[in-house]
């Protein structure tokens, strides 16, 4: 028999195994925050409440702007929704052809993910103080940077001794190679001095801009382009050292995946649930948003699911609030799962974060070459 209509929600979406499984997930996720060692990669759904697009209303958004560029543009909802990145290329060829540059393109970015009033809100002031070790995002917005700067100056009117970063974003691929450094060495800190690490670039610096599948080509070695970028190298090293938690992904039909499928097979363990993204569900999708987990499996990442019914996440809000209200002394007593360590690789010595990224690229350059042969 179906649950009734008064039930709860989550009964009505949740077996009592999958219930189970979802509360195990969720002991998971704090467990992996309160060791302070885990990465945060936050997605487009975190910036979304305060009014910005999302990936799929950013193709939207472009479309216009190439039709408006020459009318000869047909917009095309299925090619958006199913290939996404080869769509955008389309778009971005379409305007330079007919307006000779691609400033149009840009700045339709640019203009979509300028700051707002206000720049960020309690969430993710909150979200910013849980004790992660790093801080990425694919976001072109500075959300995180605003909130960042918002808790820096909290601790610093506190207690005295936080002293601000002057610049606390850091754009990879676009910054230069010792911010990189710096930012590797700051993950072997205590506490470290915490920068927004913008994977895909940001909205006011147009060479960063990662949107289109010639540009995930040449960021992060495709089949197409193979090579051993510093996308990759990046991603490797610190999911091979680490773990993660994803905020504001839906990670499949999201940019996200692509990047997943590249460092994923050789990389994580299939369903060793290294990872765990916080993703949410709903009575109505919620066979396809549990067929999304068994995939997430795939690539080494649980998933815990908050309901999000009529579009509500205040959900998500009330788990980072628990979260955050948690006593998390230093250094913990609780010995977490450990992402795949050296000893995982082949050595039975114990290494810091750089060894292991040394490991690890060695260990990549293997795989291209075992490729080209």
């Amino acid at each position: 028999m179906g649950a009734s209509s008064n039930e709860p929600t989550s009964a009505r979406i949740f077996s009592e195994a999958e219930e189970r499984e979802n509360q195990a997930s969720k002991l998971r996720l704090i467990e992996i925050v309160e060791s302070r060692q885990a990465l945060l990669l936050v997605g487009a759904g975190s910036s979304q409440r305060l009014g910005y697009v999302g990936w799929q209303a950013l193709l939207a958004c472009l479309e216009q702007a190439a039709v408006e560029c020459n009318e000869s543009f047909t917009p095309n909802e299925n090619k958006r929704a199913e290939k996404p990145l080869d769509y955008a290329y389309a778009i971005k060829k379409h305007i330079i052809k007919h307006d000779g540059n691609d400033n149009r393109f840009f700045a339709t970015i640019h203009n979509l993910y300028l700051p707002k009033d206000p720049p960020h809100d309690g969430f993710h002031l909150q979200l910013v103080s849980l004790p992660f070790k790093a801080i990425l995002t694919t976001n072109y917005d500075v959300v995180l940077e605003s909130a960042l700067s918002a808790f820096y100056a909290r601790e610093y009117a506190l207690t005295g001794t936080i002293h601000l970063p002057p610049n606390n974003s850091l754009v990879i691929g676009s910054d230069n190679p010792r911010g990189i450094d710096e930012y590797f060495h700051s993950l072997l800190e205590d506490r470290p001095r915490r920068k927004i690490a913008h994977l895909h670039g940001i909205h006011d610096r147009k060479d960063s801009i990662i949107l289109t599948k010639d540009d995930y080509d040449r960021f992060y070695g495709t089949k197409d382009q193979p090579g051993w970028t510093m996308h990759r190298k990046l991603l490797w090293s610190v999911f091979a050292t680490r773990r993660a938690v994803f905020v504001g992904y839906s990670l499949t039909a999201d940019p996200l995946e692509e990047v997943l499928k590249i460092i994923g097979q050789d990389l994580w363990r299939w369903n060793a649930d290294t990872h765990v993204a916080i993703m949410p569900i709903t009575q109505a999708t919620a066979e396809i948003d549990k067929a999304k987990r068994r995939k997430l499996k795939d690539y080494g990442i649980d998933v815990y699911f908050y309901i999000a019914e009529n579009n509500d996440h205040s959900a998500l809000e009330d788990l980072v609030s628990e979260i955050a209200s948690k006593p998390s002394p230093y250094p913990v007593s609780v010995d977490p799962k450990p992402a795949p360590t050296a000893n995982a690789m082949g050595d039975g010595v114990e290494h810091d974060l750089i060894t292991q990224f040394e490991l690890v690229s060695n260990r990549f350059e293997k795989v291209i070459k075992n490729d080209e042969a």
